[in-house]
């Protein structure tokens, strides 16, 4: 048997495994070193060969059915790492591959194409044998795993069954998971990341907050606000706008899932700064400072005219207003529950709200500004003596 003989055998022989195969195993079947059979995997896979190299062996590589996403995960402990594998196939899902960034070679990826419990607890024996070569290791147990699933709800499933358990990766953490992390690395952290670790006095929470992580942030952002000038929401793709922001496609799913949960996350930044940028409201204000309310209403729209053109502009255009109103209606009705039933000032709110924007974005450049806003106060002045 030649060489290209012994290849075709390999690619057959896989082809036909109902399971991973190893090197050692080939080996033995074509009577040759374990080596010569990786050399031989090598040479196939330079050849287009679609030929995967697990914990388990070499397996040809699945055609692409159903759902697959990417989720950003982080466990400190074994048991954690366990628990995070087991919720992917109790699910119904594949852990396809793992995938996490490195500062010299970028994003280093592995194959594991992990189907079931049987699957998980021969990794974890590995993983337990040579804890080392483990690659979450190299980013404090921050990893990426791109898991192949049945359909869409199924990764949602798994999505929302790893976030209960906090294995999922999230810019903050709370105290506990602080003091977890000390108790796991069994060592003192150094000055400067101890600085990382932060108060958020409104949360209340403590949160690590590392400094690239927030440079990243700011760039996928910076990226998105350019290409939003350029082309609707739709025609963004998540590589271009990697390009832009110079990052790894890895580094955008450890933050968002996909293009439009970062374009939801950062309108709803922009509708959380319109209200903040408001006096705090109460009901009696809806009804009894109209013309007040039109004019804050203008300014608040004014102060976010550009950031508002961009991010909710083409079909996401009607979003912007209704969010607004939404928040608004939440905020009065803290501070009085009576507003939820009381429809003369939703009423009055939503002509407020709704007629000050449509006035805004329609006839903003076409008026003078101050003479549009007197206009308005006007029109809500007459608005505020209806009684129903």
């Amino acid at each position: 048997m030649n060489a290209a003989q012994r290849r075709e055998r390999i690619l057959t022989r896989l082809n036909s495994a109902g399971a991973p195969l190893s090197a050692s195993t080939l080996a033995a079947e074509l009577g040759v070193s374990r080596q010569i059979v990786v050399g031989d995997v090598a040479l196939l896979r330079a050849g287009g060969a679609q030929i995967d190299a697990t914990p388990r062996g070499y397996q040809l590589h699945p055609a692409e059915k159903g759902y697959t996403g990417i989720l950003a995960c982080v466990h400190r402990t074994q048991e954690e790492m366990r628990r995070e594998l087991y919720t992917v196939v109790d699910q119904g899902g594949t852990v396809v591959d793992v995938a996490v960034e490195n500062s010299l070679y970028g994003e280093i990826r592995a194959t594991l194409n992990l189907c079931n419990r049987y699957d998980v607890d021969n990794f974890i024996r590995q993983a337990a044998d040579a804890p080392e070569s483990l690659l979450s290791r190299m980013t404090g147990g921050v990893h990426l795993h791109t898991l192949r699933c049945p359909d869409k709800d199924t990764f949602a499933r798994i999505r929302d069954a790893l976030e209960q358990q906090g294995l999922l990766y999230r810019k903050e953490y709370r105290r506990s998971a602080y003091t977890q992390y000390k108790k796991g690395c069994g060592a003192c952290l150094s000055a400067k990341t101890e600085k990382c670790w932060k108060i958020n006095k409104n949360a209340k929470e403590v949160g690590f907050l590392d400094i690239r992580i927030e440079k990243t942030e700011r760039a996928i952002k910076q990226a998105f606000m350019e290409l939003r000038r350029e082309k609707p929401v739709e025609k963004i793709r998540v590589k271009e706008l990697c390009d832009r922001a110079c990052i790894n496609k890895s580094t955008f799913y450890a933050h968002y899932q996909d293009i439009y949960a970062l374009a939801n996350a950062m309108e709803d930044e922009m509708v959380h700064a319109v209200v903040e940028s408001l006096p705090r409201l109460t009901a009696s204000d809806v009804s009894e400072r109209t013309e007040w309310l039109a004019r804050e209403m203008f300014r608040a729209f004014t102060a976010h005219q550009a950031e508002i053109s961009v991010l909710f502009s083409g079909s996401r255009q009607g979003l912007f207003i209704n969010r607004v109103e939404q928040a608004m209606c939440q905020c009065i009705a803290q501070t009085d529950p009576t507003f939820e039933t009381d429809v003369v000032r939703k009423v009055v709110l939503s002509f407020c709200v709704q007629g000050c924007y449509y006035t805004f974005t329609t006839y903003c450049g076409q008026m003078d500004e101050k003479r549009l806003v007197t206009l308005l106060a006007s029109i809500a002045r007459a608005a505020q003596r209806i009684r129903m």
